[in-house]
Protein backbone atom coordinates (compact mmCIF):
# COMPACT_ATOMS: atom_id res chain seq x y z
CA UNK A 1 0.00 0.00 0.00
CA UNK A 2 1.56 3.47 -1.11
CA UNK A 3 3.03 5.43 2.01
CA UNK A 4 1.34 9.42 2.71
CA UNK A 5 3.21 12.08 3.51
CA UNK A 6 2.10 14.90 5.18
CA UNK A 7 4.61 18.37 4.94
CA UNK A 8 5.17 20.32 8.18
CA UNK A 9 2.96 17.58 10.06
CA UNK A 10 3.59 14.47 12.24
CA UNK A 11 2.84 11.25 10.61
CA UNK A 12 0.92 10.44 13.68
CA UNK A 13 -1.56 12.81 12.21
CA UNK A 14 -1.49 11.11 8.76
CA UNK A 15 -1.57 7.61 10.65
CA UNK A 16 -5.02 8.59 11.69
CA UNK A 17 -6.35 9.93 8.30
CA UNK A 18 -5.46 6.87 7.02
CA UNK A 19 -7.30 4.98 9.27
CA UNK A 20 -10.27 6.99 8.71
CA UNK A 21 -9.88 6.35 4.70
CA UNK A 22 -9.50 2.50 5.54
CA UNK A 23 -5.68 2.89 4.39
CA UNK A 24 -2.52 2.18 5.92
CA UNK A 25 1.47 3.28 5.30
CA UNK A 26 3.47 0.93 3.56
CA UNK A 27 6.16 0.60 1.54
CA UNK A 28 5.46 1.50 -2.52
CA UNK A 29 4.37 5.09 -4.17
CA UNK A 30 4.65 7.98 -2.08
CA UNK A 31 2.37 10.52 -1.73
CA UNK A 32 3.36 14.01 -0.29
CA UNK A 33 0.46 16.66 0.55
CA UNK A 34 1.70 20.30 0.63
CA UNK A 35 0.30 23.25 2.73
CA UNK A 36 -1.99 24.29 0.59
CA UNK A 37 -3.67 20.99 0.50
CA UNK A 38 -2.57 19.73 -3.22
CA UNK A 39 -1.30 15.98 -3.63
CA UNK A 40 2.33 15.12 -5.64
CA UNK A 41 1.68 11.91 -7.24
CA UNK A 42 4.96 10.52 -8.39
CA UNK A 43 4.87 8.71 -11.99
CA UNK A 44 4.65 5.15 -12.29
CA UNK A 45 3.87 2.43 -14.91
CA UNK A 46 0.69 1.34 -15.50
CA UNK A 47 -0.89 -0.55 -12.12
CA UNK A 48 -3.71 -3.46 -12.38
CA UNK A 49 -6.88 -2.19 -13.34
CA UNK A 50 -9.74 -1.84 -10.69
CA UNK A 51 -12.00 -4.52 -9.72
CA UNK A 52 -15.81 -4.41 -10.41
CA UNK A 53 -17.25 -1.98 -8.14
CA UNK A 54 -13.74 0.12 -7.67
CA UNK A 55 -12.08 3.14 -9.40
CA UNK A 56 -7.79 3.47 -9.64
CA UNK A 57 -6.51 6.84 -10.38
CA UNK A 58 -2.51 6.70 -11.24
CA UNK A 59 -0.16 9.31 -12.69
CA UNK A 60 1.58 7.22 -15.88
CA UNK A 61 4.97 7.31 -16.67
CA UNK A 62 4.50 6.56 -20.27
CA UNK A 63 2.14 9.44 -21.14
CA UNK A 64 3.21 11.64 -17.84
CA UNK A 65 -0.67 11.91 -17.27
CA UNK A 66 -3.43 11.08 -14.68
CA UNK A 67 -5.58 7.85 -15.98
CA UNK A 68 -8.48 6.30 -14.22
CA UNK A 69 -9.65 2.96 -14.55
CA UNK A 70 -13.32 2.23 -13.86
CA UNK A 71 -15.32 -1.03 -12.53
CA UNK A 72 -12.78 -2.90 -14.35
CA UNK A 73 -11.92 -1.19 -17.29
CA UNK A 74 -8.79 -0.29 -19.12
CA UNK A 75 -6.97 3.22 -18.65
CA UNK A 76 -7.82 5.77 -19.79
CA UNK A 77 -7.30 10.07 -19.58
CA UNK A 78 -8.77 11.50 -16.02
CA UNK A 79 -9.73 14.93 -17.74
CA UNK A 80 -11.85 13.82 -20.33
CA UNK A 81 -14.40 10.66 -21.43
CA UNK A 82 -11.88 9.30 -23.78
CA UNK A 83 -13.04 5.51 -23.87
CA UNK A 84 -10.84 2.84 -23.75
CA UNK A 85 -7.90 4.96 -25.19
CA UNK A 86 -5.39 3.91 -22.25
CA UNK A 87 -3.18 1.42 -24.18
CA UNK A 88 -4.67 1.52 -27.63
CA UNK A 89 -2.90 -1.40 -29.27
CA UNK A 90 -4.38 -4.22 -30.89
CA UNK A 91 -4.77 -7.51 -28.49
CA UNK A 92 -4.71 -11.05 -29.87
CA UNK A 93 -7.84 -13.29 -29.69
CA UNK A 94 -7.53 -16.37 -27.39
CA UNK A 95 -10.81 -17.71 -27.77
CA UNK A 96 -14.49 -16.61 -28.46
CA UNK A 97 -18.05 -17.56 -27.75
CA UNK A 98 -21.32 -16.32 -28.71
CA UNK A 99 -24.83 -16.98 -26.99
CA UNK A 100 -28.34 -14.74 -27.69
CA UNK A 101 -26.67 -12.08 -29.55
CA UNK A 102 -23.96 -11.48 -27.09
CA UNK A 103 -20.28 -12.33 -28.12
CA UNK A 104 -17.86 -12.84 -25.53
CA UNK A 105 -14.30 -12.26 -26.36
CA UNK A 106 -11.18 -13.48 -24.15
CA UNK A 107 -7.92 -11.83 -24.85
CA UNK A 108 -4.43 -13.24 -24.86
CA UNK A 109 -3.28 -10.12 -23.04
CA UNK A 110 -5.20 -7.63 -20.47
CA UNK A 111 -7.40 -5.58 -23.39
CA UNK A 112 -7.61 -2.17 -21.61
CA UNK A 113 -11.24 -1.72 -22.85
CA UNK A 114 -13.77 -0.36 -20.55
CA UNK A 115 -17.75 -0.29 -21.21
CA UNK A 116 -18.50 1.97 -24.39
CA UNK A 117 -15.35 1.08 -25.52
CA UNK A 118 -15.39 1.03 -29.57
CA UNK A 119 -13.35 -1.93 -30.77
CA UNK A 120 -12.75 -3.35 -34.36
CA UNK A 121 -12.82 -7.47 -34.25
CA UNK A 122 -11.14 -9.14 -37.50
CA UNK A 123 -9.78 -12.51 -38.90
CA UNK A 124 -12.18 -14.52 -36.09
CA UNK A 125 -13.43 -17.91 -37.51
CA UNK A 126 -17.06 -17.61 -36.94
CA UNK A 127 -16.98 -14.47 -39.39
CA UNK A 128 -20.34 -12.89 -38.37
CA UNK A 129 -18.43 -11.93 -35.10
CA UNK A 130 -16.25 -9.54 -37.02
CA UNK A 131 -17.62 -6.37 -36.62
CA UNK A 132 -17.26 -2.97 -34.97
CA UNK A 133 -19.16 -2.73 -32.07
CA UNK A 134 -19.75 -1.06 -28.98
CA UNK A 135 -18.71 -2.67 -25.67
CA UNK A 136 -21.34 -3.46 -23.70
CA UNK A 137 -19.52 -5.54 -20.19
CA UNK A 138 -16.28 -6.12 -18.97
CA UNK A 139 -15.51 -9.49 -17.44
CA UNK A 140 -11.89 -9.03 -16.66
CA UNK A 141 -8.99 -7.52 -17.75
CA UNK A 142 -8.91 -10.49 -20.81
CA UNK A 143 -12.57 -11.16 -21.65
CA UNK A 144 -15.28 -8.31 -22.42
CA UNK A 145 -18.68 -8.57 -24.81
CA UNK A 146 -20.24 -6.92 -27.38
CA UNK A 147 -23.51 -7.49 -29.16
CA UNK A 148 -23.87 -8.94 -33.04
CA UNK A 149 -27.10 -9.26 -34.64
CA UNK A 150 -28.05 -13.04 -35.60
CA UNK A 151 -27.49 -14.53 -38.71
CA UNK A 152 -30.20 -16.29 -41.05
CA UNK A 153 -30.19 -18.40 -43.65
CA UNK A 154 -32.96 -19.14 -45.92
CA UNK A 155 -33.46 -22.82 -46.68
CA UNK A 156 -33.33 -24.27 -50.13
CA UNK A 157 -34.08 -27.88 -49.76
CA UNK A 158 -33.51 -30.59 -46.93
CA UNK A 159 -33.14 -34.51 -46.56
CA UNK A 160 -33.55 -36.74 -44.00
CA UNK A 161 -31.78 -40.27 -43.79
CA UNK A 162 -32.76 -42.09 -40.79
CA UNK A 163 -32.65 -39.39 -37.81
CA UNK A 164 -29.53 -37.70 -39.74
CA UNK A 165 -30.87 -34.32 -41.48
CA UNK A 166 -29.27 -32.43 -44.08
CA UNK A 167 -29.82 -28.83 -45.12
CA UNK A 168 -29.17 -26.78 -47.87
CA UNK A 169 -29.34 -22.86 -46.94
CA UNK A 170 -28.23 -19.36 -49.16
CA UNK A 171 -26.32 -17.64 -48.89
CA UNK A 172 -23.27 -19.50 -49.23
CA UNK A 173 -20.20 -19.39 -47.08
CA UNK A 174 -21.54 -15.87 -45.35
CA UNK A 175 -20.89 -17.60 -41.89
CA UNK A 176 -18.35 -20.50 -41.08
CA UNK A 177 -20.05 -22.77 -39.02
CA UNK A 178 -18.58 -25.35 -37.07
CA UNK A 179 -19.74 -28.70 -34.97
CA UNK A 180 -20.50 -28.04 -31.49
CA UNK A 181 -22.07 -24.80 -33.12
CA UNK A 182 -26.12 -24.22 -31.97
CA UNK A 183 -28.55 -22.83 -34.57
CA UNK A 184 -32.32 -22.53 -34.65
CA UNK A 185 -34.58 -23.95 -37.94
CA UNK A 186 -37.97 -22.22 -38.33
CA UNK A 187 -40.98 -22.59 -40.22
CA UNK A 188 -39.90 -25.79 -42.32
CA UNK A 189 -43.06 -27.67 -43.77
CA UNK A 190 -42.00 -30.78 -42.00
CA UNK A 191 -42.10 -29.33 -38.54
CA UNK A 192 -40.08 -32.17 -36.89
CA UNK A 193 -37.33 -30.55 -38.20
CA UNK A 194 -37.51 -27.35 -36.63
CA UNK A 195 -35.88 -26.67 -33.05
CA UNK A 196 -32.71 -25.94 -32.07
CA UNK A 197 -29.93 -28.37 -32.60
CA UNK A 198 -26.23 -28.36 -32.77
CA UNK A 199 -23.95 -28.83 -35.82
CA UNK A 200 -22.41 -32.30 -36.24
CA UNK A 201 -20.19 -31.31 -39.48
CA UNK A 202 -20.83 -28.51 -42.15
CA UNK A 203 -19.69 -27.99 -46.08
CA UNK A 204 -19.91 -25.03 -48.32
CA UNK A 205 -20.25 -25.80 -52.58
CA UNK A 206 -22.70 -25.58 -55.50
CA UNK A 207 -23.87 -21.95 -53.64
CA UNK A 208 -25.55 -23.76 -50.31
CA UNK A 209 -24.33 -23.67 -46.91
CA UNK A 210 -25.16 -27.51 -46.39
CA UNK A 211 -25.58 -28.33 -42.34
CA UNK A 212 -26.21 -31.88 -40.80
CA UNK A 213 -27.71 -31.98 -37.49
CA UNK A 214 -29.42 -35.18 -36.04
CA UNK A 215 -33.11 -35.24 -34.73
CA UNK A 216 -34.66 -37.21 -31.55
CA UNK A 217 -36.24 -39.74 -34.30
CA UNK A 218 -35.93 -40.55 -37.01
CA UNK A 219 -37.37 -39.39 -40.62
CA UNK A 220 -36.90 -40.07 -44.01
CA UNK A 221 -37.48 -37.91 -47.72
CA UNK A 222 -36.43 -34.90 -49.36
CA UNK A 223 -38.16 -31.88 -49.91
CA UNK A 224 -37.50 -28.68 -51.78
CA UNK A 225 -38.60 -26.79 -48.34
CA UNK A 226 -38.89 -23.03 -47.09
CA UNK A 227 -38.11 -21.85 -43.52
CA UNK A 228 -34.79 -20.38 -41.79
CA UNK A 229 -31.93 -21.11 -40.06
CA UNK A 230 -30.48 -18.65 -37.26
CA UNK A 231 -27.16 -18.82 -35.47
CA UNK A 232 -28.15 -19.56 -31.92
CA UNK A 233 -24.67 -19.12 -30.56
CA UNK A 234 -21.63 -21.76 -29.95
CA UNK A 235 -19.96 -22.34 -26.62
CA UNK A 236 -16.62 -21.49 -26.03
CA UNK A 237 -14.01 -21.51 -28.61
CA UNK A 238 -10.32 -21.57 -29.51
CA UNK A 239 -10.42 -18.88 -31.97
CA UNK A 240 -7.77 -16.32 -33.92
CA UNK A 241 -8.22 -12.90 -34.85
CA UNK A 242 -7.55 -9.20 -33.25
CA UNK A 243 -9.14 -6.69 -31.30
CA UNK A 244 -8.20 -3.29 -32.35
CA UNK A 245 -9.98 -0.34 -30.00
CA UNK A 246 -10.90 2.67 -31.71
CA UNK A 247 -9.95 6.34 -29.43
CA UNK A 248 -13.01 8.10 -29.37
CA UNK A 249 -14.07 11.44 -26.90
CA UNK A 250 -17.67 11.37 -25.05
CA UNK A 251 -18.79 13.73 -22.88
CA UNK A 252 -21.30 13.68 -20.72
CA UNK A 253 -22.57 10.29 -21.81
CA UNK A 254 -22.51 7.96 -19.58
CA UNK A 255 -25.57 6.78 -20.34
CA UNK A 256 -25.69 7.11 -23.87
CA UNK A 257 -24.69 4.38 -26.07
CA UNK A 258 -21.93 5.27 -28.27
CA UNK A 259 -22.02 5.74 -31.64
CA UNK A 260 -19.21 3.06 -33.76
CA UNK A 261 -18.79 5.72 -36.49
CA UNK A 262 -18.38 8.85 -34.07
CA UNK A 263 -15.23 9.75 -32.77
CA UNK A 264 -16.15 12.36 -30.69
CA UNK A 265 -19.94 12.65 -29.04
CA UNK A 266 -21.54 15.61 -27.38
CA UNK A 267 -24.68 14.57 -25.21
CA UNK A 268 -26.77 16.92 -23.24
CA UNK A 269 -27.22 16.12 -19.10
CA UNK A 270 -30.80 16.94 -19.78
CA UNK A 271 -33.11 18.92 -21.96
CA UNK A 272 -32.45 21.86 -21.22
CA UNK A 273 -28.89 21.88 -21.66
CA UNK A 274 -26.44 23.21 -24.52
CA UNK A 275 -24.45 19.94 -25.38
CA UNK A 276 -21.29 22.06 -27.05
CA UNK A 277 -21.11 25.97 -27.28
CA UNK A 278 -18.42 27.83 -28.98
CA UNK A 279 -17.21 31.00 -27.85
CA UNK A 280 -14.76 33.30 -29.27
CA UNK A 281 -13.04 35.92 -27.48
CA UNK A 282 -13.79 39.65 -27.08
CA UNK A 283 -13.37 40.96 -30.75
CA UNK A 284 -12.99 37.82 -32.80
CA UNK A 285 -12.42 37.93 -36.22
CA UNK A 286 -11.04 34.29 -36.72
CA UNK A 287 -13.76 31.91 -37.64
CA UNK A 288 -15.58 30.10 -34.97
CA UNK A 289 -15.14 26.70 -36.46
CA UNK A 290 -13.55 25.17 -39.77
CA UNK A 291 -14.39 21.86 -41.05
CA UNK A 292 -11.95 19.48 -43.28
CA UNK A 293 -11.18 17.08 -45.16
CA UNK A 294 -8.67 14.61 -44.68
CA UNK A 295 -6.03 16.62 -47.55
CA UNK A 296 -6.48 19.56 -44.90
CA UNK A 297 -8.55 21.46 -47.55
CA UNK A 298 -11.28 23.36 -45.71
CA UNK A 299 -14.62 22.21 -46.71
CA UNK A 300 -16.91 24.90 -44.51
CA UNK A 301 -16.65 27.41 -41.66
CA UNK A 302 -18.81 29.42 -39.31
CA UNK A 303 -17.34 32.96 -39.31
CA UNK A 304 -17.08 35.18 -36.70
CA UNK A 305 -20.23 36.54 -36.86
CA UNK A 306 -21.95 33.40 -37.17
CA UNK A 307 -22.46 32.69 -40.84
CA UNK A 308 -21.97 29.53 -42.52
CA UNK A 309 -19.85 28.59 -45.52
CA UNK A 310 -18.73 25.43 -47.18
CA UNK A 311 -18.39 23.25 -50.15
CA UNK A 312 -20.59 20.29 -49.86
CA UNK A 313 -22.78 20.33 -52.34
CA UNK A 314 -21.12 21.46 -55.95
CA UNK A 315 -25.05 21.12 -57.73
CA UNK A 316 -26.47 23.59 -54.86
CA UNK A 317 -24.67 27.22 -54.64
CA UNK A 318 -26.32 28.39 -51.29
CA UNK A 319 -25.00 31.28 -49.01
CA UNK A 320 -21.31 31.73 -49.71
CA UNK A 321 -20.71 28.50 -51.44
CA UNK A 322 -22.07 25.01 -52.61
CA UNK A 323 -24.24 23.98 -49.59
CA UNK A 324 -27.25 21.76 -49.61
CA UNK A 325 -29.94 21.88 -46.89
CA UNK A 326 -32.24 18.84 -45.95
CA UNK A 327 -35.03 18.42 -43.63
CA UNK A 328 -38.99 19.09 -44.02
CA UNK A 329 -38.31 22.45 -43.71
CA UNK A 330 -35.51 24.90 -44.00
CA UNK A 331 -36.03 28.51 -42.77
CA UNK A 332 -33.88 31.54 -44.30
CA UNK A 333 -34.02 34.56 -43.43
CA UNK A 334 -31.70 36.58 -45.54
CA UNK A 335 -29.95 34.61 -48.51
CA UNK A 336 -26.90 35.67 -50.12
CA UNK A 337 -25.11 34.03 -53.44
CA UNK A 338 -21.69 34.69 -54.82
CA UNK A 339 -19.11 32.65 -57.09
CA UNK A 340 -18.78 32.04 -60.87
CA UNK A 341 -21.11 33.83 -63.33
CA UNK A 342 -23.14 31.37 -66.12
CA UNK A 343 -22.56 32.09 -69.70
CA UNK A 344 -25.18 33.92 -72.17
CA UNK A 345 -26.83 34.65 -75.70
CA UNK A 346 -29.25 36.43 -76.92
CA UNK A 347 -31.42 36.25 -80.33
CA UNK A 348 -33.58 39.08 -81.45
CA UNK A 349 -30.94 41.86 -80.20
CA UNK A 350 -29.28 42.27 -83.36
CA UNK A 351 -26.01 40.75 -84.95
CA UNK A 352 -23.84 42.01 -82.69
CA UNK A 353 -25.68 41.66 -79.34
CA UNK A 354 -24.12 40.79 -76.30
CA UNK A 355 -25.19 38.96 -72.95
CA UNK A 356 -23.04 40.44 -69.69
CA UNK A 357 -23.50 39.82 -66.12
CA UNK A 358 -24.05 42.20 -63.18
CA UNK A 359 -21.24 41.18 -60.11
CA UNK A 360 -21.93 38.71 -57.20
CA UNK A 361 -23.96 36.36 -59.04
CA UNK A 362 -23.95 32.37 -60.08
CA UNK A 363 -25.82 29.82 -61.58
CA UNK A 364 -28.77 30.01 -58.62
CA UNK A 365 -29.37 34.11 -59.06
CA UNK A 366 -27.96 36.53 -61.45
CA UNK A 367 -28.39 40.09 -63.47
CA UNK A 368 -28.42 39.28 -67.12
CA UNK A 369 -27.37 42.46 -69.13
CA UNK A 370 -28.13 42.22 -72.92
CA UNK A 371 -26.80 45.04 -74.94
CA UNK A 372 -28.57 45.29 -78.75
CA UNK A 373 -25.93 45.79 -81.56
CA UNK A 374 -26.13 45.13 -85.20
CA UNK A 375 -28.25 44.91 -87.88
CA UNK A 376 -31.81 42.78 -87.46
CA UNK A 377 -32.56 44.14 -83.67
CA UNK A 378 -36.35 43.13 -83.68
CA UNK A 379 -39.19 42.88 -81.18
CA UNK A 380 -38.61 39.76 -79.80
CA UNK A 381 -36.31 36.98 -79.09
CA UNK A 382 -34.19 34.51 -77.18
CA UNK A 383 -32.70 34.25 -74.16
CA UNK A 384 -30.14 31.77 -73.33
CA UNK A 385 -28.57 30.99 -69.97
CA UNK A 386 -25.69 27.91 -70.13
CA UNK A 387 -24.97 26.93 -66.35
CA UNK A 388 -21.27 26.48 -64.73
CA UNK A 389 -22.52 22.87 -63.73
CA UNK A 390 -25.69 20.66 -63.80
CA UNK A 391 -28.47 21.09 -61.25
CA UNK A 392 -29.29 18.13 -59.70
CA UNK A 393 -30.92 15.31 -62.47
CA UNK A 394 -34.08 17.05 -63.17
CA UNK A 395 -34.94 20.17 -65.17
CA UNK A 396 -34.32 23.20 -63.14
CA UNK A 397 -37.36 25.89 -62.01
CA UNK A 398 -36.38 28.96 -63.61
CA UNK A 399 -38.19 32.32 -62.94
CA UNK A 400 -36.90 35.61 -64.87
CA UNK A 401 -38.13 39.43 -64.79
CA UNK A 402 -37.62 42.16 -66.95
CA UNK A 403 -35.76 44.34 -65.05
CA UNK A 404 -35.55 48.47 -65.91
CA UNK A 405 -33.14 49.46 -62.99
CA UNK A 406 -29.90 51.58 -63.96
CA UNK A 407 -30.07 50.89 -67.64
CA UNK A 408 -29.81 52.91 -70.67
CA UNK A 409 -32.73 51.57 -72.61
CA UNK A 410 -36.10 50.40 -71.09
CA UNK A 411 -38.28 47.37 -71.78
CA UNK A 412 -41.95 47.82 -72.53
CA UNK A 413 -44.53 48.32 -70.22
CA UNK A 414 -45.91 45.38 -71.59
CA UNK A 415 -43.44 43.15 -72.06
CA UNK A 416 -42.76 40.17 -71.40
CA UNK A 417 -40.51 36.67 -70.76
CA UNK A 418 -41.06 33.06 -70.29
CA UNK A 419 -38.95 30.03 -69.42
CA UNK A 420 -38.94 27.83 -73.17
CA UNK A 421 -36.84 25.05 -72.88
CA UNK A 422 -34.36 23.63 -70.40
CA UNK A 423 -31.73 20.97 -69.37
CA UNK A 424 -29.95 20.55 -66.04
CA UNK A 425 -27.38 22.84 -67.81
CA UNK A 426 -29.22 25.13 -69.69
CA UNK A 427 -32.10 27.49 -69.76
CA UNK A 428 -33.82 29.44 -72.53
CA UNK A 429 -35.99 32.59 -71.97
CA UNK A 430 -38.43 33.51 -74.60
CA UNK A 431 -38.83 37.57 -74.75
CA UNK A 432 -41.49 39.88 -76.38
CA UNK A 433 -40.72 43.92 -75.93
CA UNK A 434 -44.47 44.21 -76.90
CA UNK A 435 -43.97 44.98 -81.00
CA UNK A 436 -41.13 47.60 -79.70
CA UNK A 437 -37.64 46.68 -81.48
CA UNK A 438 -34.66 47.16 -78.66
CA UNK A 439 -32.65 50.21 -79.64
CA UNK A 440 -28.46 49.68 -80.87
CA UNK A 441 -26.67 50.27 -77.97
CA UNK A 442 -28.56 50.34 -75.22
CA UNK A 443 -28.52 47.99 -72.51
CA UNK A 444 -31.47 45.91 -70.81
CA UNK A 445 -31.36 43.99 -67.67
CA UNK A 446 -33.30 41.02 -67.01
CA UNK A 447 -33.23 39.17 -63.26
CA UNK A 448 -33.01 35.42 -63.12
CA UNK A 449 -33.53 32.70 -60.49
CA UNK A 450 -32.87 28.91 -61.26
CA UNK A 451 -33.09 26.21 -58.96
CA UNK A 452 -32.46 22.60 -59.24
CA UNK A 453 -34.38 19.75 -58.01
Amino acid sequence: MPSFEQSGHSSFIWSAILALLGLSAGAGATYIMGNVGTIDMPAQATPALSAAGHGRIEFDSGTNTFQKSENGGGYFPLNSGLIGAGAPAVSAIANINLSGGTVTVTTSAQHNLAVGSIVTVAAVTHTQCNTTAVVTGIGSPTVFSYAIAPVTFSIASDSVNSNNVEVDAVPAASYAYTAGDSFTVAAVTRTQLNGTFVVTSTSIGGGFTTIFYTLATGNAGNAADTGSITVAGFGVTADTGTVTPIATTQFNAYSITPDVLVDAQFTATAAGRVPLAVMGAAGQTANLQDWYDAARTLKASVTAAGQFTGTLGANYPVLNGSNVFTGSTNTLRRLAVSGSQPAGAVTGAGTTATVTFDSGGTDTAFIAIVTAGGSSITSLGTLTIMLNAALASNHPVAVATLNNDGISGAWNVRATIMQSTSSTSSVVFMWDNNSAALTAAKTYKVSVHIFGK
